[in-house]
């Protein structure tokens, strides 16, 4: 089975059709938005319009999991999967779901580093953030892949990246690592920093440090191929014997 991972779409009408005529042309069954979607902003009526018309003419259900911007106060409400119309759904954080025998779970969630010049309630929540609560309650929890909005304390993003580290960005990749160490998944794909990137990130477990891709998805002013991730399951499992 094949599920089309996509990074930031930010409300685009125009990028969305594109990642769903690529979902068509990769043959995928799913599409999975890993955050900063346009969830609750001025203009969501009319981008409502287009999601709920274009999963009526492709026939491919949509998720999404909150990133910095997307409305938390509404999103907040929910703690389970959710189908807010037909075929497009809400992932909350902290939920595990399957699809084809892979094992999933979800933590959106970053800082916004440009949040002086947005108005708190229309494109900015407190909210925004992981939780201290999403921590403990990550307790016990596994999965092979975790979708997250941001990438976990330990990736190595930065080699990527020109611009330097904000103190206080450190926080929510602090705390997404606590879950890391708990849910000890095999791959994180993310979004957030609108960019391709192909890391890693790491768990310990005892003396025992393990490894494992953190790739990063880019945003919708990139290439498509660049935002567009095709994970087969199939594929997946062959890998894990």
């Amino acid at each position: 089975m094949k599920i089309l991972l996509v990074g930031d779409i930010h409300g685009d009408i125009f990028n969305l059709e594109k990642v769903f005529k690529k979902a068509v042309a990769e043959e995928c069954k799913i599409i999975i938005q890993l955050g900063d979607f346009g969830f609750g902003f001025p203009s969501y009526n009319l981008f409502l319009d287009c999601i709920e018309q274009l999963i009526e003419r492709y026939q491919i259900p949509l998720y999404f999991l909150k990133g910095n911007h997307d409305n938390h106060e509404i999103l907040g409400k929910y703690n389970s999967i959710t189908e807010l119309s037909k075929g497009y759904y809400f992932i909350p954080n902290g939920v595990e779901f399957s699809f084809d025998g892979v094992s999933f779970i979800a933590y959106g969630g970053a800082y916004s580093i440009d949040k002086k010049f947005r108005t708190e309630g229309v494109d900015f929540w407190r909210e925004e953030e992981i939780t201290i609560a999403d921590v403990y309650n990550s307790k016990g929890k596994v999965a092979d892949i975790m979708l997250t909005h941001d990438t976990p304390y330990t990736s190595n993003i930065m080699d990527y990246m020109t611009l330097m580290p904000i103190e206080e960005a450190m926080e929510n990749r602090e705390k997404l690592q606590a879950i890391v160490e708990e849910i000890k998944p095999k791959k994180i794909f993310h979004g957030h920093y609108h960019t391709r990137i192909n890391c890693s990130a790491n768990y310990t477990q005892g003396e025992i440090v393990t490894w494992f891709p953190c790739i990063g998805l880019a945003a919708n002013v990139n290439k498509l191929e660049q935002q567009c991730y095709v994970f087969d399951t199939e594929l997946f499992k062959q890998e894990q014997l």
